[in-house]
């Protein structure tokens, strides 16, 4: 499973929504959070990054593994150098 889709996972379904509506991605039942998560994580339109700055919330507040956040901190070091 990919470092995008292991971070969207732990998104709230209003947050996913917001993303879609962003990037403009077509979603076959808003209401399923699964698709909402598919949708962004199969988009290359949609870097990790540019959903993370977006949101109203830091990523400190998420509840995610502390493994998850030290690999996504060295994959936006990565990419930024």
């Amino acid at each position: 499973m990919s470092l995008k889709r292991n971070v969207l996972e732990h998104f709230k379904r209003d947050e996913l929504l917001d993303a879609v509506d962003r990037f403009e991605l077509e979603v076959g039942d808003r209401r399923v959070r699964e698709g909402l998560v598919d949708a962004l994580a199969g988009s290359r339109r949609t870097a990790l990054a540019e959903i993370l700055g977006d949101l109203s919330r830091d990523l400190s507040s998420l509840t995610l593994p502390t493994a998850l956040i030290s690999s996504y901190r060295r994959f936006c070091c990565r990419v930024s150098n």
